[in-house]
């Protein structure tokens, strides 16, 4: 993580590197990129090409791991060249099958999911079958009952943020309800002591016409306990 922070900010070469060659990445707008993307730094950040960001910080930060796999899950503060300063929040996994690179992560600014104008499918090439923790990103109420003790859930709006077990498990008994659908295609992941699952996820809103739409990540350990979900929006 303190090597992207400091990547983040000018240098391209060194951000990809932290990741697996074939890593897939959500990005704050909710698209699902390969990590070895052109512009992934500003995808991330969303900047424009050329631009630079005065600085980025680790706001706050809860890691955990398990033979052969680090996750964490972080809060970092952007500050553009406007000046202005948002909150993306961040997930993700490296193992040691990788060589302690990333193998999953997702990258998300605080904003309300809105109706997407096209989906951004799992590349072709890293699509796998769905499995359970696919099938969690539809139904995240189900997780409570397969949650580690220091497990962080990240929504996508600026309260739902749960840095433990407690506020993760109520924060997700509260989407419970909400109509979540997968869309498209997944990659779903499991080494000997970790597991993830990358998936678009379609939210039928009451007495809305359009679809929300959002992606997701959810990442599990050994025990096949979830220990992080985030969600990112359109």
């Amino acid at each position: 993580m303190k090597v992207q922070v400091a990547s983040l900010v000018d240098n391209d070469a060194a951000l990809v590197d932290t990741f697996a060659p074939d890593a897939v990445v959500l990005v704050p707008d909710a698209r699902v990129a390969r990590a070895d993307t052109t512009g992934l730094r500003e995808a991330i950040t969303r900047l424009e090409p050329s631009s630079q960001l005065k600085g980025v910080a680790i706001v706050k930060l809860v890691a955990g791991a398990d033979d052969g796999a680090v996750w964490w899950s972080a809060e970092l503060a952007v500050k553009r060249a406007d000046g202005k300063t948002v909150t993306v929040r961040a997930t993700e996994l490296a193992t040691k099958d990788a060589g302690w690179k990333v193998v999953a992560g997702a990258f998300g600014e605080l904003r309300k999911a809105g109706a997407p104008s096209e989906a951004d499918d799992i590349p072709d090439k890293s699509a796998t079958a769905a499995g359970p923790l696919s099938s969690l990103l539809a139904k995240p109420g189900n997780a409570p009952d397969a949650l580690a003790p220091s497990a962080v859930v990240f929504g996508t709006d600026t309260g739902e943020a749960a840095w433990d077990s407690a506020s993760a498990k109520k924060l997700l008994a509260g989407w419970s309800k909400l109509d979540f659908t997968v869309n498209g295609k997944v990659r779903e992941v499991s080494g000997a002591s970790w597991s993830f699952a990358i998936a678009n996820v379609d939210w039928k809103q009451p007495n809305k016409k359009y679809l929300a739409r959002m992606a997701g990540l959810v990442i599990a350990d050994g025990s096949r306990r979830v220990v992080a979900v985030q969600y990112t929006a359109y």
